[in-house]
């Protein structure tokens, strides 16, 4: 019965890695190249220490995930996240360093407990960075994850410390993730549940820089508050969103308003559509929140190509004026004018821009009295 909890466990690995990795290639996830290097040593560290107080059956998905996670941490070099902060170098060297008292010590319980401890510590970067950016990690993943840790315990020939300790931790570590990464889903995008369009967006269309007939891209549509209300104009939109649980959402709203829309799962980074293709492309909230600088020059390089020349992008941001800028100056969150021209001057010129303040909804929760963000119209270089 041990071994067969056990081969349950590995197989929990394979489908909870596998999907993993797949999400790497297509750039949906975003691994932080820390906590994976130091989850590949500890991994097989911890196995061998589970293998000597013989753990049998129980330590064999241990193993499997020391195989599999060397191989993210290799393709975590040029696919990972880019968002690496002071803190995170901090607790990088802290795990490197607890790692020494592992291979002088010769008590496979000691150096457990310290592999154990390493783990903790390599978690701390990836939470940091799903806070910031739950999209960039695969769910699925993590939810196995915790399962499967769970059912190694329950496998287990010999129970003590050495063996109970790691699958334990590493369970209710997931199980954070998880809670995290649900936590940041449903406050992030608070704000942006209603029905009713932006004012940039209104504002476009009583302008003429949106008209019917136009084909329009709206790029992080959220749950399509602004794509259906543009389609109720008579506007030709597509709509893309990275969160398919949002665009069954939108589409579900569409087909009430009896709107012809084309919905589409996508990242911002990776536009399946021609080039010159769009009158308009609509950046709202989407490409600022993208964790690190070099996908956010992926998705102006993108929305660069799909939009015709001379076409118009229109922008919205959080801006460096916003109360959460002074405890987050290192995130690419928040942007200022310079940013703006950094960002898509090769490509576009700015032709206007506004500030935007608004008051948070009660459900946001927030500690600030106002957000504050940038409205931003550009049009795409060339004839």
């Amino acid at each position: 019965m041990k071994e067969l909890i056990g081969l349950i466990t590995v197989v929990l690995a394979f489908i909870g890695l596998v999907p993993y990795i797949i999400d790497i290639f297509r750039n949906k996830t975003k691994p932080h190249i820390f906590t994976w290097v130091v989850w590949a040593m500890v991994t097989l560290l911890a196995f061998f220490g589970q293998w000597q107080k013989g753990a049998g059956a129980g330590s064999w998905t241990t193993g499997v995930t020391g195989i599999l996670t060397i191989f993210i941490a290799v393709i975590s070099l040029k696919k990972g996240s880019k968002d690496i902060t002071k803190s995170d170098v901090i607790v990088f060297i802290m795990a490197l360093i607890a790692i020494v008292p592992w291979l002088l010590t010769k008590d496979p319980t000691l150096s457990v407990v310290i592999l154990t401890i390493v783990n903790t510590l390599a978690f701390i970067p990836t939470i940091r960075k799903t806070i910031k950016a739950p999209e960039s990690e695969t769910f699925s993943s993590y939810v196995i994850h915790t399962f499967r840790h769970s059912l190694s315990i329950i496998a287990l020939t010999n129970y003590n410390l050495a063996t109970f300790l790691y699958p334990a931790v590493v369970a209710l570590s997931n199980l954070t993730v998880v809670i995290v990464i649900l936590k940041s889903r449903y406050s992030k995008n608070i704000g942006w549940k209603g029905d009713e369009p932006t004012d940039v967006v209104t504002k476009s269309f009583k302008e003429g820089i949106i008209k019917p007939g136009y084909r329009v891209l709206d790029v992080g549509c959220g749950f399509g508050r602004n794509a259906n209300w543009l389609a109720k104009k008579g506007v030709n939109v597509t709509a893309v969103n990275i969160d398919e649980k949002e665009i069954k959402i939108a589409r579900e709203k569409a087909e009430k308003m009896e709107i012809n829309i084309s919905y589409f799962h996508a990242n911002a980074t990776e536009l399946e559509f021609p080039a010159n293709s769009f009158d308009v492309v609509l950046d709202l909230g989407c490409s600022h929140m993208i964790p690190d600088r070099e996908g956010q020059k992926k998705s102006e390089a993108e929305m660069a190509r799909v939009l015709k020349p001379s076409g118009r992008l229109i922008y919205f941001g959080f801006s460096k004026a916003h109360p959460s800028y002074i405890s987050k100056k290192s995130s690419p969150m928040f942007r200022n004018l310079e940013d703006i021209q950094t960002i898509y001057g090769n490509d576009f010129d700015i032709l206007s821009h506004e500030e935007t303040r608004w008051q948070p909804k009660p459900e946001e929760r927030a500690n600030f009295s106002e957000h504050v963000g940038l409205n931003i119209v550009l049009r795409r270089k060339g004839n």
